[in-house]
Protein backbone atom coordinates (compact mmCIF):
# COMPACT_ATOMS: atom_id res chain seq x y z
CA UNK A 1 0.00 0.00 0.00
CA UNK A 2 1.27 4.01 -0.86
CA UNK A 3 1.59 5.76 2.52
CA UNK A 4 0.99 9.56 1.31
CA UNK A 5 3.80 11.15 0.64
CA UNK A 6 5.01 15.21 1.64
CA UNK A 7 5.55 17.33 -1.63
CA UNK A 8 7.36 20.07 -1.42
CA UNK A 9 5.88 23.73 -3.46
CA UNK A 10 8.63 26.25 -2.81
CA UNK A 11 7.78 28.69 -5.11
CA UNK A 12 7.16 32.41 -4.63
CA UNK A 13 5.13 32.44 -7.89
CA UNK A 14 1.67 32.24 -8.18
CA UNK A 15 1.39 28.72 -9.56
CA UNK A 16 0.53 25.28 -6.92
CA UNK A 17 -0.31 22.06 -7.46
CA UNK A 18 -3.71 21.11 -7.47
CA UNK A 19 -4.36 17.60 -8.81
CA UNK A 20 -2.05 14.51 -9.12
CA UNK A 21 -3.09 10.55 -10.05
CA UNK A 22 -2.65 7.50 -8.17
CA UNK A 23 0.28 5.56 -9.61
CA UNK A 24 -0.98 4.78 -13.48
CA UNK A 25 -0.86 1.41 -13.78
CA UNK A 26 -1.74 -1.63 -16.03
CA UNK A 27 -5.70 -1.74 -15.29
CA UNK A 28 -5.44 1.45 -12.99
CA UNK A 29 -5.38 4.54 -14.50
CA UNK A 30 -4.58 6.51 -11.56
CA UNK A 31 -7.96 8.40 -10.57
CA UNK A 32 -7.13 12.02 -9.46
CA UNK A 33 -7.24 13.30 -6.09
CA UNK A 34 -7.74 16.86 -4.58
CA UNK A 35 -4.42 18.50 -2.82
CA UNK A 36 -4.74 20.45 -0.31
CA UNK A 37 -3.21 23.73 0.32
CA UNK A 38 0.29 23.81 2.00
CA UNK A 39 3.17 21.22 1.38
CA UNK A 40 1.89 17.98 1.84
CA UNK A 41 -0.45 15.66 -0.25
CA UNK A 42 -3.18 14.26 1.87
CA UNK A 43 -4.16 11.36 -0.51
CA UNK A 44 -2.90 10.18 -3.42
CA UNK A 45 -6.20 8.92 -5.06
CA UNK A 46 -7.66 5.50 -5.30
CA UNK A 47 -8.14 2.50 -8.22
CA UNK A 48 -10.78 0.52 -9.07
CA UNK A 49 -13.02 -0.76 -6.27
CA UNK A 50 -11.80 1.89 -4.02
CA UNK A 51 -8.52 -0.17 -3.21
CA UNK A 52 -5.42 1.82 -3.16
CA UNK A 53 -2.74 0.83 -5.83
CA UNK A 54 0.78 -0.03 -5.16
CA UNK A 55 3.85 0.63 -6.79
CA UNK A 56 5.69 -2.22 -8.49
CA UNK A 57 4.95 -4.96 -11.51
CA UNK A 58 3.13 -3.46 -14.35
CA UNK A 59 3.44 0.01 -13.55
CA UNK A 60 3.24 1.72 -16.32
CA UNK A 61 5.82 4.42 -17.40
CA UNK A 62 4.38 7.98 -18.35
CA UNK A 63 6.38 8.81 -21.52
CA UNK A 64 4.12 11.62 -22.73
CA UNK A 65 1.64 14.07 -22.02
CA UNK A 66 -0.30 16.74 -23.96
CA UNK A 67 -3.20 19.31 -22.75
CA UNK A 68 -6.03 21.25 -25.05
CA UNK A 69 -8.93 22.71 -23.75
CA UNK A 70 -10.14 20.47 -20.71
CA UNK A 71 -8.57 16.90 -21.80
CA UNK A 72 -5.41 15.92 -20.47
CA UNK A 73 -4.39 13.03 -22.65
CA UNK A 74 -1.29 10.60 -21.64
CA UNK A 75 0.74 8.36 -23.89
CA UNK A 76 1.95 5.07 -21.79
CA UNK A 77 5.05 2.25 -21.99
CA UNK A 78 2.62 -0.23 -22.17
CA UNK A 79 0.89 1.00 -25.21
CA UNK A 80 -2.27 2.78 -23.56
CA UNK A 81 -3.70 6.60 -24.15
CA UNK A 82 -5.60 7.85 -21.19
CA UNK A 83 -7.39 10.92 -20.82
CA UNK A 84 -8.69 12.90 -18.28
CA UNK A 85 -10.80 16.15 -17.68
CA UNK A 86 -8.26 18.85 -16.43
CA UNK A 87 -11.26 20.64 -14.35
CA UNK A 88 -12.56 17.45 -12.65
CA UNK A 89 -9.67 15.21 -12.43
CA UNK A 90 -12.10 12.66 -13.87
CA UNK A 91 -11.47 9.98 -16.28
CA UNK A 92 -12.60 10.42 -20.00
CA UNK A 93 -11.32 7.20 -21.57
CA UNK A 94 -8.59 4.41 -21.56
CA UNK A 95 -7.44 3.08 -24.74
CA UNK A 96 -5.60 0.33 -23.56
CA UNK A 97 -3.91 -1.17 -26.39
CA UNK A 98 -3.66 2.26 -28.67
CA UNK A 99 -0.62 0.92 -30.07
CA UNK A 100 1.30 -2.43 -29.78
CA UNK A 101 4.33 -1.17 -28.25
CA UNK A 102 5.47 2.13 -26.03
CA UNK A 103 3.84 5.56 -26.94
CA UNK A 104 6.75 7.51 -26.99
CA UNK A 105 4.61 11.20 -27.84
CA UNK A 106 1.24 12.35 -28.27
CA UNK A 107 -0.40 15.69 -29.58
CA UNK A 108 -3.83 17.37 -29.27
CA UNK A 109 -5.54 19.55 -32.14
CA UNK A 110 -9.36 20.28 -31.56
CA UNK A 111 -10.88 17.11 -30.90
CA UNK A 112 -7.82 15.26 -32.73
CA UNK A 113 -5.16 12.98 -30.93
CA UNK A 114 -2.34 11.76 -32.34
CA UNK A 115 0.04 9.33 -31.31
CA UNK A 116 3.48 7.92 -32.19
CA UNK A 117 4.90 4.68 -31.17
CA UNK A 118 7.56 2.48 -31.03
CA UNK A 119 5.59 -0.07 -33.28
CA UNK A 120 6.78 3.09 -36.23
CA UNK A 121 3.42 4.14 -36.61
CA UNK A 122 1.11 6.94 -35.79
CA UNK A 123 -2.69 7.24 -35.15
CA UNK A 124 -5.12 9.69 -35.65
CA UNK A 125 -7.99 9.29 -32.73
CA UNK A 126 -11.13 10.99 -32.33
CA UNK A 127 -10.80 12.46 -29.15
CA UNK A 128 -14.91 12.66 -27.86
CA UNK A 129 -15.09 8.39 -29.14
CA UNK A 130 -11.65 7.46 -29.11
CA UNK A 131 -11.88 5.92 -32.13
CA UNK A 132 -9.22 5.64 -34.47
CA UNK A 133 -9.53 7.43 -37.90
CA UNK A 134 -6.14 7.02 -39.30
CA UNK A 135 -2.93 4.32 -38.80
CA UNK A 136 0.05 5.76 -41.04
CA UNK A 137 2.38 3.78 -42.04
CA UNK A 138 5.61 5.00 -43.77
CA UNK A 139 8.28 5.44 -41.29
CA UNK A 140 10.83 2.68 -41.05
CA UNK A 141 11.64 3.51 -37.16
CA UNK A 142 10.76 4.33 -33.95
CA UNK A 143 8.43 7.55 -34.11
CA UNK A 144 9.71 9.60 -31.49
CA UNK A 145 7.75 13.00 -32.10
CA UNK A 146 4.69 14.37 -33.44
CA UNK A 147 3.39 17.76 -33.72
CA UNK A 148 0.19 19.33 -35.65
CA UNK A 149 -0.96 22.31 -37.11
CA UNK A 150 -4.33 23.30 -38.60
CA UNK A 151 -4.46 20.69 -41.49
CA UNK A 152 -1.08 19.04 -41.39
CA UNK A 153 1.26 16.65 -38.89
CA UNK A 154 4.68 16.35 -38.81
CA UNK A 155 6.19 13.39 -37.57
CA UNK A 156 10.37 12.45 -36.11
CA UNK A 157 11.80 9.41 -36.18
CA UNK A 158 14.95 6.58 -35.54
CA UNK A 159 14.90 6.30 -39.01
CA UNK A 160 16.59 9.73 -39.70
CA UNK A 161 13.13 10.81 -41.64
CA UNK A 162 10.94 13.94 -40.95
CA UNK A 163 7.07 13.41 -42.86
CA UNK A 164 4.64 16.07 -43.16
CA UNK A 165 1.08 13.89 -43.14
CA UNK A 166 -2.25 15.47 -44.13
CA UNK A 167 -4.51 15.14 -41.14
CA UNK A 168 -8.06 14.47 -42.60
CA UNK A 169 -6.35 11.59 -45.32
CA UNK A 170 -3.60 10.56 -43.26
CA UNK A 171 -1.74 10.27 -46.70
CA UNK A 172 1.80 11.67 -46.40
CA UNK A 173 2.38 14.96 -48.10
CA UNK A 174 6.31 15.19 -48.17
CA UNK A 175 9.34 13.55 -46.84
CA UNK A 176 11.99 16.45 -45.84
CA UNK A 177 15.17 15.69 -46.71
CA UNK A 178 17.40 16.19 -43.33
CA UNK A 179 20.77 17.54 -44.93
CA UNK A 180 23.28 18.50 -42.38
CA UNK A 181 23.28 15.55 -39.95
CA UNK A 182 22.87 11.88 -40.32
CA UNK A 183 20.71 11.54 -36.55
CA UNK A 184 17.55 10.46 -35.36
CA UNK A 185 14.81 12.94 -35.10
CA UNK A 186 13.92 13.45 -31.42
CA UNK A 187 11.53 16.21 -31.22
CA UNK A 188 9.51 18.81 -33.37
CA UNK A 189 7.41 21.82 -33.28
CA UNK A 190 5.66 23.57 -35.88
CA UNK A 191 5.69 27.52 -36.26
CA UNK A 192 3.73 28.83 -38.99
CA UNK A 193 5.34 27.79 -41.86
CA UNK A 194 8.24 26.80 -40.26
CA UNK A 195 9.17 23.23 -38.75
CA UNK A 196 11.83 23.30 -36.02
CA UNK A 197 13.41 19.80 -34.84
CA UNK A 198 16.15 18.72 -32.64
CA UNK A 199 18.51 15.36 -33.34
CA UNK A 200 20.16 12.71 -31.32
CA UNK A 201 23.79 14.36 -32.22
CA UNK A 202 22.62 17.60 -30.75
CA UNK A 203 21.45 19.54 -33.75
CA UNK A 204 18.52 22.32 -34.07
CA UNK A 205 17.02 22.83 -37.32
CA UNK A 206 14.53 24.89 -39.15
CA UNK A 207 13.03 24.17 -42.62
CA UNK A 208 10.29 26.62 -44.40
CA UNK A 209 7.83 25.84 -46.47
CA UNK A 210 8.99 29.45 -48.62
CA UNK A 211 12.61 27.84 -48.90
CA UNK A 212 11.77 23.60 -49.40
CA UNK A 213 14.94 22.90 -50.79
CA UNK A 214 16.60 25.02 -47.70
CA UNK A 215 17.56 23.88 -43.99
CA UNK A 216 18.35 26.58 -41.61
CA UNK A 217 21.30 25.56 -38.79
CA UNK A 218 19.83 26.99 -35.43
CA UNK A 219 22.11 26.25 -32.89
CA UNK A 220 24.20 22.54 -31.42
CA UNK A 221 23.90 20.95 -27.85
CA UNK A 222 26.46 18.63 -26.27
CA UNK A 223 24.73 15.70 -27.31
CA UNK A 224 20.73 14.29 -27.62
CA UNK A 225 18.05 17.61 -27.98
CA UNK A 226 14.95 16.34 -25.64
CA UNK A 227 12.42 19.10 -26.68
CA UNK A 228 12.10 22.31 -28.64
CA UNK A 229 9.75 25.39 -28.72
CA UNK A 230 9.26 28.65 -30.53
CA UNK A 231 7.92 31.81 -29.38
CA UNK A 232 7.47 34.34 -32.25
CA UNK A 233 10.81 34.23 -33.85
CA UNK A 234 12.68 32.59 -31.08
CA UNK A 235 13.81 29.17 -30.26
CA UNK A 236 14.28 27.38 -27.37
CA UNK A 237 15.72 24.07 -26.80
CA UNK A 238 17.00 21.46 -24.14
CA UNK A 239 18.70 18.78 -23.88
CA UNK A 240 20.98 16.06 -22.02
CA UNK A 241 23.66 18.23 -21.69
CA UNK A 242 21.73 20.36 -19.06
CA UNK A 243 21.21 23.60 -21.38
CA UNK A 244 18.10 25.77 -22.39
CA UNK A 245 19.23 27.45 -25.23
CA UNK A 246 17.52 30.89 -26.23
CA UNK A 247 18.00 32.23 -29.25
CA UNK A 248 16.66 34.04 -32.47
CA UNK A 249 16.06 32.15 -35.58
CA UNK A 250 19.05 34.13 -37.41
CA UNK A 251 21.07 35.04 -34.36
CA UNK A 252 23.14 34.57 -31.66
CA UNK A 253 21.85 31.91 -28.75
CA UNK A 254 21.65 32.61 -24.67
CA UNK A 255 21.56 30.16 -22.38
CA UNK A 256 19.49 29.83 -18.77
CA UNK A 257 21.83 29.56 -16.16
CA UNK A 258 21.49 27.52 -12.82
CA UNK A 259 19.71 23.99 -14.53
CA UNK A 260 21.04 21.60 -12.77
CA UNK A 261 19.46 18.62 -14.38
CA UNK A 262 18.60 17.57 -18.11
CA UNK A 263 16.25 19.43 -19.49
CA UNK A 264 13.71 16.94 -20.89
CA UNK A 265 10.62 19.20 -21.85
CA UNK A 266 9.67 23.14 -22.48
CA UNK A 267 6.43 24.73 -23.44
CA UNK A 268 5.52 27.69 -23.90
CA UNK A 269 2.55 29.98 -22.95
CA UNK A 270 2.51 33.41 -23.96
CA UNK A 271 6.11 34.95 -23.59
CA UNK A 272 6.69 32.57 -20.91
CA UNK A 273 8.88 29.64 -21.01
CA UNK A 274 8.47 26.16 -19.23
CA UNK A 275 11.07 24.19 -18.38
CA UNK A 276 11.14 20.66 -16.99
CA UNK A 277 14.15 18.75 -15.57
CA UNK A 278 15.17 15.62 -15.29
CA UNK A 279 15.44 16.31 -11.05
CA UNK A 280 11.32 16.54 -11.16
CA UNK A 281 11.69 20.40 -11.03
CA UNK A 282 9.82 22.86 -13.45
CA UNK A 283 11.42 25.81 -14.56
CA UNK A 284 9.46 29.01 -15.22
CA UNK A 285 10.94 31.98 -17.07
CA UNK A 286 9.87 35.19 -19.33
CA UNK A 287 11.22 35.58 -22.28
CA UNK A 288 10.48 38.97 -22.80
CA UNK A 289 12.07 40.64 -19.33
CA UNK A 290 14.58 37.57 -19.28
CA UNK A 291 13.85 37.09 -16.02
CA UNK A 292 12.42 33.88 -13.64
CA UNK A 293 9.36 34.32 -13.17
CA UNK A 294 10.31 30.90 -10.75
CA UNK A 295 12.83 28.40 -10.57
CA UNK A 296 11.40 25.37 -7.93
CA UNK A 297 8.50 24.20 -8.92
CA UNK A 298 8.87 20.77 -7.23
CA UNK A 299 6.21 18.13 -6.54
CA UNK A 300 7.19 14.55 -8.16
CA UNK A 301 9.51 12.29 -6.12
CA UNK A 302 11.07 11.07 -9.65
CA UNK A 303 12.55 12.27 -12.94
CA UNK A 304 10.20 14.48 -14.70
CA UNK A 305 9.47 12.27 -18.28
CA UNK A 306 6.99 14.75 -19.46
CA UNK A 307 5.03 18.26 -19.22
CA UNK A 308 2.88 20.06 -21.47
CA UNK A 309 1.16 23.68 -21.14
CA UNK A 310 -2.40 24.70 -22.02
CA UNK A 311 -1.67 27.99 -24.62
CA UNK A 312 -3.61 30.11 -22.10
CA UNK A 313 -1.45 29.38 -19.42
CA UNK A 314 -3.83 28.43 -17.02
CA UNK A 315 -2.24 24.32 -16.39
CA UNK A 316 0.88 22.89 -16.39
CA UNK A 317 0.62 19.14 -16.59
CA UNK A 318 3.83 16.54 -15.81
CA UNK A 319 4.74 13.06 -15.48
CA UNK A 320 7.32 11.61 -14.18
CA UNK A 321 9.20 8.09 -13.39
CA UNK A 322 7.00 8.15 -10.38
CA UNK A 323 3.93 6.94 -11.99
CA UNK A 324 2.03 9.75 -11.82
CA UNK A 325 0.46 13.14 -13.64
CA UNK A 326 0.50 15.84 -11.63
CA UNK A 327 -1.58 19.66 -12.83
CA UNK A 328 -0.38 23.10 -11.73
CA UNK A 329 -2.44 25.78 -11.84
CA UNK A 330 -2.14 29.51 -12.41
CA UNK A 331 -3.96 31.79 -9.95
Amino acid sequence: MISNQPCSLETASNWHLVRQTAPVTTGNTGDFSSVASGDTIESIGSGPGGKTEPYGVGAADLTSVAISGDSVVAGTADGAIIIWDVNTGNLKRTIIKAHARMVVCVAIYENIIVSGSWDKTIKIWDLSSGNCRHTLKGHFGVVNCVAIAKDIIVSGSGDKTLKVWDLSSGNCKRTIPLTGHNDMVTCVTISGDSIVWGSKGGNVKLWDSCFPTKILNSHKHEGYVNCVAVFEDTIVSGGIDKKDIIRKSVGTGNQLTGIKSEVKNVGIYGDNLVAGTADGTIIIFNLSSGEYVTKNLIGHVDELTCLAVRPDGKFIVSGSSDKRIRIWQSQ
